[in-house]
């Protein structure tokens, strides 16, 4: 008796050890079998929501501007931006060290979503109704508070709180908008950028992708003409009552020289701190949402859905057969 009791636990332990770990496998893939009309129905299901959801969303085409710092070598480039005594490089837009040193090209692309840039941009007759068409009342050619669920309850929790949202965009909305729809991205470990920009209309969004990118530049150039033109004014009233030693005059004059060549240099029409490398482009056919990315996505999404929910179905079947 005792032989025997022996012989059968190792059996019976060997016996509930094999094929241990792929007994659920197998047992999911019973189930896959035993249910493929639920596996079919489900891949079905998530392939005619995808099907429904692109055909819901509008599209959107994407504009691609690369851009980079204004070059100072190389046929292309326009050599040192602006003049500066003793031939010392001055106002460079390449990135520059980084404790104290901001380049321009930095401040370009910071620029590009501000407050000053959105601001210059809602001059331009035409724009507003393109970025926010919700709240743009075509007909009666005015602004309205835009529908939808979502944007009822944000103006009842402002209204609560007794505040109101403007009707009519500002430029804190445009800026909020050119954050949201603009992204900037490194090109390789290079210094230059790839803008993109997603618009329903593809002409448009290559405008507009150009546009901003001149309204920082050219908010960068205003800004280097004022300050050159403040210095330049200071020099002319220091030559002009500077000591009669010739020593002080010639050192006041070179300056004064150096800041007049520095504001023909602004004047001549060349790109201030990023030069477009590609100019704005968009491919013929929209390319938001891909359908090539959703729809297999979404048979991906469906096969394992399908699967879990015929596992669970034969399991309920079981407990209550059991």
């Amino acid at each position: 008796m005792a032989d025997t009791g022996t012989a059968t636990a190792p059996r019976a332990a060997a016996g509930a050890g094999d094929g241990q770990p792929g007994d659920g496998l197998r047992a999911v893939a019973s189930a896959a079998a035993q249910g493929w009309r639920t596996v079919a129905a489900t891949v079905l299901l998530c392939v005619l929501a995808a099907l429904a959801g692109l055909w819901s969303v509008e599209p959107h085409y994407t504009a691609v501007l690369v851009t980079g710092p204004t070059a100072r070598t190389g046929v292309a480039g326009m050599g040192t931006r602006v003049p500066a005594a003793g031939g010392q490089a001055f106002g460079l837009a390449e990135p520059g060290a980084a404790e104290e040193t901001l380049s321009d090209f930095t401040r370009f692309l910071h620029l590009l979503t501000s407050a000053p840039v959105a601001q210059a941009l809602m001059e331009d007759p035409g724009v507003l109704p393109r970025l926010f068409p919700s709240r743009w009342d075509a007909a009666a050619a005015a602004w309205r508070p835009p529908g939808g669920a979502a944007a009822l309850m944000r103006r009842a929790l402002l209204t609560l709180s007794g505040r109101e949202e403007p009707v009519k965009p500002d430029a804190g909305m445009v800026a909020a908008w050119l954050r949201t729809a603009l992204m900037i991205e490194p090109v390789g470990t290079t210094p230059m950028r790839r803008l993109r920009l997603r618009h329903p209309d593809r002409a448009f969004a290559m405008a507009l992708l150009t546009r901003v990118m001149d309204l920082s530049d050219g908010h960068l150039r205003r800004e280097a003409e004022r300050r050159s033109a403040a210095q330049t004014a200071y020099l002319r009233e220091v030559v002009s009552g500077a000591p009669g030693r010739d020593d002080t005059r010639q050192v006041f004059s070179q300056m004064l020289a150096d800041q007049e060549r520095i504001q023909v240099m602004l004047r001549a029409g060349l790109p201030f701190a990023a030069d477009p490398i590609e100019p704005a482009s968009a491919p013929p056919q929209p390319d938001w949402p891909d359908p090539v990315i959703v729809l297999p996505g979404a048979l991906a999404a469906g096969v394992p859905l399908g699967i879990v929910l015929a596992a669970a179905r034969a399991a309920w079947r079981r407990r209550r057969d059991g």
